[in-house]
């Protein structure tokens, strides 16, 4: 079944941890919504999203990276800036400038520019610009928008269920009661069978993205799920968890 909005993205999480039940799930809704997220923000760094844009001149060397749509301040990275562009045709020849002498970021204390330090592109020129951005995948008022790749999207959910898998690990480690030896054995073992399926999941992403391991070697990324427990954790069960907040997946639907 196609994976077409973040809903039946959290319910494709669900059925790979067999979590589909609506008395007693291990996690709550908006905990997997956190998990896609962590995921989703892994796979940017992994594989970011090229936007081009096309500036117009105006006399003067620097370039507001606020007029580049979706570029993120200390994230974004810029691929190629061709200058003079032009539309293509039969005869276009693209000039591309040379990012080690021709062009650099400029930061003041209140925004951030491109410089181009041998050119001042005029009102009659354009400037064409690449660079990255995030991946999204969020849905609005039911709206939907996804820019992962098809090819991926099996792959992203993998990882997503693998941070689920960090936050179950977490919970486990977390319960039982100290007086009761068989218990606290009980959520050790519970505890490491999750942390198992998480490098199990992970370990399918990174074969699937070319991060390195495999499904069956337990390797795989080298970013380490710590990173987010804290706030998968605090965030996914807290009873007003998503009052004031932007969750990637869910958060604007009403």
């Amino acid at each position: 079944m196609a994976i077409t909005s973040p809903a039946a993205g959290v319910a494709a999480v669900k059925g790979r941890l067999r979590d589909a039940s609506a008395r007693a799930p291990r996690l709550d809704d908006e905990s997997y919504d956190l998990a896609i997220q962590a995921a989703v923000k892994e796979y940017s760094r992994d594989r970011p999203r090229e936007a081009v844009i096309d500036i117009t001149g105006d006399g003067t060397p620097f370039i507001a990276t606020s007029g580049l749509t979706g570029w993120v301040d200390d994230w974004s990275n810029v691929r190629r800036i061709e200058y003079p562009a032009a539309a293509v045709s039969a005869s276009h020849r693209p000039q591309f400038l040379d990012p080690s002498s021709d062009w650099s970021i400029y930061r003041t204390a209140a925004a951030w520019y491109l410089h181009l330090l041998k050119a001042t592109p005029a009102a009659t020129e354009t400037v064409r610009v690449t660079y990255t951005v995030p991946r999204v995948y969020t849905e609005v008022a039911d709206t939907v928008t996804d820019t992962i790749l098809t090819e991926d999207k099996e792959a992203v959910l993998h990882l997503a269920a693998a941070y689920a898998c960090d936050v179950m690990a977490t919970l486990a480690a977390g319960s039982g009661d100290p007086a009761i030896a068989a218990d606290i054995v009980n959520y050790r073992d519970q505890q490491q069978r999750f942390s198992d399926q998480a490098k199990s999941w992970r370990a399918r992403y990174a074969a699937h993205i070319g991060k390195g391991g495999g499904a069956d070697g337990g390797g795989g990324s080298d970013v380490r799920a710590a990173a987010i427990l804290r706030d998968v954790d605090t965030l996914g069960f807290k009873s007003n968890g998503s009052q004031g907040r932007a969750w990637l997946t869910h958060g604007g639907r009403r």
